[in-house]
């Protein structure tokens, strides 16, 4: 009886190791396949055991691995994964299959060349993801990080790089996951593909967010948590929008939060669309270097908190825009669909030609803010279908206003000053109804 008491406690002790974490480091003299035993080792540089990563064991290709390009191409899953202190130029692509780590995937980097590529196969990051410089790319497949992506500087200063060419990227677990980039060290480039973060985006002053195609959707958790005053989308670094949509699905709960925070004077927009789908709550919004921005909100308020200026087009499909006090400026287009325009305070100025104020379906309310349509000579309010009711204010139309039949326009008090242009050309009779 006793000798099979110990037979039993020596097989648990096997087992126990057989399945307990161990270091895993990458030796290969010039890259090669994940999946062959010989390129790994159990000390850093030191001789092959012949053994693969486990579930159990962490990863890490560090300064005394080599040059070159490690592939994987089949079903593996590790620990944690680890690219410390190295400035080689070793390359992890995963062209197939899907690679699972357990913990986190930490790059911390300073080579010049693409550190982790995803290109045709898929990553599961079940913890966080850490990038203290190097480059992430993902051209084709998966990502899917459960916690957060954070990314900061360097070992010599150079920035944590992240590229999206076509794969999606999906960040948070539920109702948290968050892409923040710190300490003005961060490039996120997005050409193509879509990346879903559960909770907020941040960028800080050094920063650069680049899109120019893809989407980024925010806020796509069941439920925002953290600060009741947090900011979905917050661009306070350099911001090159050229393209691409951003979505902001959800805000925070009290209607304290803000949407969209892209105010720094670093923003360059010449194409794209900021677009709020928010529903959940109430919020403010602070667009003031955005290219198209369009809110589509049902039931709920969108408050304006700062002066902004929108390079391109403004359209209101649903839910409420309130002016409060401060100064919206227009390049193009201000459509109001479906939803109501409140301008009680503060001034909107439309700088596009042709008719640049359209309501379509929705509600203007203009009660004492200051109203300028158009810049030039050229550029008219057209009321299609809805309503236009004025009690205050000032409104300024270069050329015409019209109001078609089955629209509803009605003024309480307030000024219209009608063809006000320096040379009216191409001048229509304004006609009500």
């Amino acid at each position: 009886m006793n000798n099979l008491k110990i037979i039993s406690v020596f097989v648990i002790c096997l087992n126990w190791t057989n399945f307990s974490a161990a270091n895993r480091y990458w030796i290969a003299a010039s890259g090669g396949n994940w999946e062959t035993a010989s390129n790994w080792s159990s000390t850093s540089g030191g001789v092959t055991d012949n053994l693969l990563p486990t579930q159990f064991d962490d990863v890490y290709i560090d300064y005394n691995s080599n040059n070159g390009i490690i592939t994987t191409s089949s079903i593996i899953t590790i620990s944690s994964l680890q690219f410390t202190n190295n400035s080689l130029d070793i390359t992890l692509k995963i062209i197939s299959d899907t690679l699972t780590i357990k913990n986190d995937l930490t790059l911390a980097t300073f080579s010049t060349i693409e550190t982790m590529i995803v290109d045709g196969g898929n990553l599961v990051v079940l913890g966080n993801s850490f990038i203290y410089g190097g480059i992430f790319t993902a051209i084709s497949g998966t990502v899917a990080v459960k916690g957060t992506i954070g990314m900061t500087i360097g070992f010599d200063d150079s920035p944590a790089k992240v590229n999206c060419k076509g794969a999606t990227i999906n960040i948070g677990n539920s109702a948290d996951g968050s892409l923040t980039m710190l300490h003005g060290a961060g490039v996120l480039t997005i050409s193509s593909g879509i990346i879903s973060i559960k909770n907020h985006f941040e960028s800080t002053a050094g920063d650069s967010l680049i899109l120019s195609g893809g989407t980024i959707n925010i806020g796509t958790g069941t439920a925002i948590t953290g600060s009741s005053l947090a900011t979905m989308f917050q661009c306070n670094g350099t911001s090159i929008l050229t393209g691409g949509i951003v979505d902001i699905k959800k805000v925070p709960l009290n209607g304290l939060g803000t949407a969209l925070s892209v105010f720094n004077s670093t923003t360059f927009a010449t194409g794209g669309l900021i677009k709020i789908t928010a529903t959940n709550a109430s919020y403010k919004i602070s667009p003031k270097k955005a290219f198209n921005l369009e809110i589509d909100s049902p039931g709920v308020t969108a408050t304006l908190i700062n002066s902004s200026s929108i390079n391109g087009n403004v359209t209101l499909t649903n839910g409420t825009l309130q002016l409060n006090g401060f100064i919206l400026t227009i390049a193009n287009i201000l459509t109001v669909n479906n939803g109501i325009l409140q301008a009680s305070s503060g001034t909107i100025n439309v700088n596009g030609s042709g008719i640049v104020l359209a309501i379509n379906g929705g509600t203007a309310n203009f009660n004492g803010a200051t109203i300028n349509i158009g810049n030039g000579t050229d550029e008219a309010l057209r009321l299609y279908t809805g309503f236009l009711n004025i009690s205050g204010g000032i409104i300024n139309v270069k050329n015409y206003l019209i109001a078609d039949v089955g629209s509803n326009f009605t003024v309480y008090g307030g000024t219209i000053n009608i063809g006000t242009g320096g040379s009216v050309t191409n001048l229509k009779t304004s006609s009500l109804g």
